[in-house]
């Protein structure tokens, strides 16, 4: 009857010999995961382009004579606050301006309420994705003041296309006209007989142009190779991980008889041939 000897624990020259026996086991394992990582990283990268631009408005301080509305000249010297650009952001991110865009698509859901055929599930989900696809924030660097649209929309270039050229058709005359000019109006006097009269007025207002000629694009392509390289590299880590772990799990250590089969041999008597 055989006695079973126990398990010894192995150390860490026992663990390396082990893994180097399966060397190319483990390396073939390596790379077949890197390469699955890679490509289904490349593959999900494809599917989920977004499309879009970033737009940015240069918003400045003009002033013009209320008797001579064409006089208007920009006032370099003369720029928002940062409060002025918050409010005017966040104006533009309360609903109202966007949901006047949403009206204005080629295939647009019901957005007035007291139209018969408004459906507030219908508008409530298409208003939430709206509100993800554009997004305004502001910049108040020393160089001037900035609005900023972003344009995001996942899979579908063409909305993206009609959501852009509404964007740059609508942002500038709104901003332009609703952001609050930190400076109050200014009479021109002037004496006439030892009185004083006013015989004009200085009106202050701003202006909203585009500084950045962006266009619809693919905004995440360029991040498809590195993305696939990077989880390629993951999941051949990964791969090579579990390999190992597996290998020395699966490991059973050759008993005495194993490794010398020959000593198990019964010796067998010579004879003598005569």
């Amino acid at each position: 009857m055989q006695e079973n000897t126990p398990k010894k624990d192995l150390g860490f020259a026992d663990v390396i010999r082990i893994l180097f026996s399966k060397i190319v086991l483990l390396l073939i394992v390596t790379v077949a995961t890197a390469i699955v990582g890679a490509l289904s990283s490349f593959v999900f990268s494809k599917v989920k382009v977004n499309y879009g631009a970033s737009v940015k408005y240069d918003i400045s301080v003009c002033q013009y004579r209320a008797s001579d509305p064409s006089s208007i000249e920009r006032k370099e010297n003369l720029s928002f606050e940062e409060r002025n650009l918050m409010e005017i952001v966040d104006e533009l991110s309360s609903g109202a301006f966007n949901v006047s865009l949403m009206a204005q698509l080629k295939n647009p859901v019901v957005t007035d309420p007291e139209s018969p055929d408004f459906n507030a599930k219908a508008f409530d989900t298409a208003f939430r994705k709206f509100n993800k696809y554009v997004t305004y924030s502001y910049d108040s660097s020393k160089n001037g003041n900035a609005i900023i649209v972003n344009v995001s929309v996942p899979k579908n270039e063409a909305l993206a296309k009609d959501i852009l050229a509404l964007v740059k058709k609508d942002v500038p005359a709104y901003v332009a006209e609703n952001i609050t000019v930190p400076l109050p109006d200014e009479k021109v006097t002037e004496v006439k007989d030892g009185n004083t009269a006013i015989v004009d007025w200085i009106r202050y207002t701003a202006a909203c142009e585009e500084i950045s000629h962006s266009y619809c694009h693919a905004l995440n392509s360029h991040k498809t190779t590195s993305k696939a390289v990077q989880w390629g590299l993951i999941a051949g880590v990964a791969g090579l991980i579990v390999g190992c772990l597996v290998v020395l799990i699966g490991y059973k250590p050759k008993t005495d008889e194993e490794k010398t089969p020959e000593l198990n041999k019964e010796e067998t008597p010579e004879t003598d041939e005569k």
